[in-house]
């Protein structure tokens, strides 16, 4: 897929988590139906007080594919009047900007660490110290009905103009890597 055009969805109570998660499960359940997308946190915070901001940005290849995914998260329950659209608009051609990477950080749980047989009080120091200082979403797993953890880091990249390979929550995975344009 390559990237063109680009929708801040933003929950009109941005400030709460969960209408960031709420809105982050109903983008992941589209995912599919809209032939995938690449997500962008415009205002993410990662520092002493994490937080990944009021904002998603959705970037898709077509007009018609923002349409679609525009339509469907208007009929689905968890954001159904409790999002605002911004108007889609076309990625500038040869972006001279920043670029980012935005992608999921996998902190093993306590189970993988016991499974593993490492040092537990060191495995649960780096799970707390993650924690504190990367911005999460908190989640309900459709297939297991247990709550997680989707924690998400953004770094500064070098200019990415090919196809993207997103993840189904439309990030950036570490055997296909891919940056967005941070778009002012």
């Amino acid at each position: 897929m390559i990237l063109k055009k680009y929708i801040d969805i933003e929950p009109y109570d941005n400030k709460s988590a969960q209408a960031m998660s709420a809105l982050l499960t109903a983008l992941h359940r589209s995912f599919d139906e809209v032939g995938g997308f690449a997500l962008a946190f415009p205002r993410i915070r990662s520092n002493e007080n994490p937080w990944v901001g009021g904002v998603i940005r959705v970037f898709m290849s077509s007009s018609e594919g923002i349409e679609k995914l525009v339509e469907l998260l208007e009929k689905n329950s968890l954001v159904a009047n409790k999002v605002r659209f911004m108007f889609a608009k076309s990625i500038p051609d040869n972006f001279k900007g920043d670029w980012v990477n935005y992608s999921r950080v996998r902190v093993p749980s306590l189970s993988d660490v016991e499974k593993s047989r490492t040092n537990k009080a060191k495995a649960r120091e780096t799970r707390l110290s993650s924690s504190n200082t990367v911005p999460y979403f908190r989640l309900l797993s459709k297939s297991t009905g247990q709550l997680f953890s989707l924690m998400v880091v953004a770094k500064k990249t070098a200019p990415f103009g090919g196809e993207v390979f997103p993840t189904s929550y439309g990030l950036s995975s570490e055997n296909r890597p891919f940056s967005v344009p941070e778009i002012k």
